[in-house]
């Protein structure tokens, strides 16, 4: 009897010892289960919180980029309008002062010659005819895109005769003439024929009726001016 009861407590003891490492071994594999579940958990929140970040960043680029394409369309818009407005400008009709489209006109058309200084031709070969003039605004367009007479060459001539006159002494209202000659030094002819050719042009001489016309004689050591 005594030796039955010793049995049963051996084996409850065993069950017992049995029933205590299932308990651990259950309890430990909880554990794991817990630890990597908490790491998964953990795993998953870093990811969300990363994934949040890039969202986010994402969101203020996008909108920086929609501000960027707004202001872009902005300046487009604001150019195209001034480019519109210059073209409009430009497209309108000038108003221009009426008093300078009137021509002051002068008492007679005047002509201007130019004789070459080659030797080589006839004299009546070597003259030019330049152009007419009859008005203030035309003369000085005239003047103006010329050379003075310091620039044209030694042995060349200017001659402003009234238009129906040739500047030569066969023309019929020359050769029963006659001339005053004015010699000048040489830097001042230019000086001294612009006045000649205002006063001729102006009719501003005591006797501008019987004047014909006003020659420039460019010449190596002196020039002359001759009416």
């Amino acid at each position: 009897m005594r030796r039955r009861n010793t049995e049963a407590a051996r084996i409850s003891r065993a069950k017992l010892k049995m029933a205590e490492l299932l308990m651990e071994k259950e309890a430990s594999e909880l554990s794991t289960a817990n630890t990597a579940f908490k790491h998964m958990i953990a795993s998953q929140l870093v990811y969300a919180n990363e994934l949040r970040k890039m969202l986010k960043m994402s969101s203020v680029e996008f909108n920086y980029f929609k501000r960027q394409q707004q202001q872009q369309n902005e300046n487009e818009s604001t150019e195209q309008t001034q480019t519109q407005e210059l073209a409009e400008q430009s497209n309108a009709p000038e108003t221009i002062d009426p008093e300078c489209l009137i021509k002051h006109p002068l008492q007679h058309t005047w002509t201007l010659w130019y004789l070459e200084a080659d030797r080589s031709k006839a004299w009546t070969d070597s003259m030019n005819e330049v152009t007419s003039f009859s008005t203030v605004e035309d003369f000085w367009s005239l003047y103006n895109h010329i050379r003075g007479p310091s620039e044209i060459k030694v042995g060349g001539d200017y001659m402003l005769f009234k238009s129906h006159i040739r500047p030569m002494w066969e023309d019929e209202s020359n050769k029963h003439g006659g001339r005053w000659t004015l010699t000048i030094h040489k830097n001042l002819s230019d000086k001294y024929w612009l006045d000649t050719v205002l006063c001729l042009i102006g009719e501003a001489f005591e006797c501008s009726d019987q004047i014909c016309g006003a020659i420039v004689n460019v010449r190596q050591r002196i020039d002359k001016i001759c009416e």
